[in-house]
């Protein structure tokens, strides 16, 4: 999203949710491994979106909709423009209760909800003439519901928080070469609370059938990726550009899995630590 890489940096899932689509302003697609410029997950390809700041002239825009199983979604798009700045804010919220996913196929009569409220924001300027910046962020914060649960009667649902940061500048130098760089932040936190099945016992006596016992737990996963990147381009000709650049990415992941204090369940925890220096990659496109 604005050329900030959005996967989970615990699991490397794309939540392409995190972005209100108000915000949206194009989505772009190239195909081919690209992962010398953008990284392992770009293997197949990349598909970037970019998003909107606030165009040419101020301006708010309020919205909303209603449907049925309780949907409701509403939100602001707001546009404020100032000489050479220009500045996007777009909020939104959705309701959706009561409703079961695949009833129509009798695979799943899990009754859910789910609920979220997103915020993304984008500053885009020049300081002077030859050099372009933008800064955006936002948050989505979600909570989706999955029903009863079977063994214990409660409820089971997870606690989604994606908070993200993305500043970028670019510059051009001479009429052939052009300069870009960008520093960026995001956290993935989801945390689920649901059943755990603790045991497996059988009664001293009589036939052996077993007796699944379970515990209520919350399974708490939260993890940082911190990126910074610069790059150049050198037009050769009209045919012929050469890139060089380098990156620092530094992750961080923790996972926690407990249940409430009065289970007596075992506390589980661990962390995982990277850090990545790619060298010079030169890239010859013609």
């Amino acid at each position: 999203m604005d050329g900030q890489k959005i996967n989970s940096p615990y699991t490397d899932y794309a939540y392409l949710t995190t972005v209100p689509v108000r915000a949206v302003d194009r989505i772009e697609v190239i195909r081919g491994p690209f992962s010398a410029l953008y990284g392992s997950s770009a293997g197949g390809g990349i598909i970037n979106i970019i998003t909107k700041d606030g165009g040419d002239k101020s301006h708010i825009s309020p919205w909303g909709q209603t449907g049925s199983f309780g949907r409701r979604d509403y939100g602001a798009d707001v546009g404020i423009v100032w000489e050479n700045l220009s500045l996007g804010l777009f909020f939104d919220h959705k309701t959706v209760d009561n409703y079961y996913l695949y009833d129509d196929k009798g695979v799943d009569d899990r009754n859910r909800d789910y609920e979220h409220n997103r915020f993304h924001g984008k500053l885009t300027g020049a300081f002077g003439d030859a050099t372009d910046f933008s800064l955006s962020g936002g948050i989505i914060d979600a909570d989706t519901g999955f029903g009863i649960s079977q063994n214990l009667s409660m409820e089971n649902y997870q606690d989604i928080s994606h908070p993200y940061l993305n500043f970028q500048l670019a510059s051009r130098v001479t009429g052939q070469l052009d300069i870009s760089a960008r520093l960026d932040w995001l956290q993935t936190s989801h945390k689920y609370h649901g059943e755990t099945l603790e045991n497996i016992t059988f009664p001293p006596f009589g036939p052996p059938i077993p007796s699944f016992n379970y515990k209520a737990s919350v399974n708490d996963t939260q993890a940082d990726r911190y990126r910074a990147d610069i790059s150049g381009n050198y037009f050769i000709s009209d045919r012929h550009i050469l890139t060089l650049g380098s990156e620092v990415v530094y992750a961080d992941g923790e996972n926690q899995f407990t249940t409430p204090p009065e289970t007596c369940w075992p506390f589980r925890t661990f962390r995982q630590n990277l850090q990545m220096t790619t060298p010079l990659f030169p890239l010859w496109a013609v």
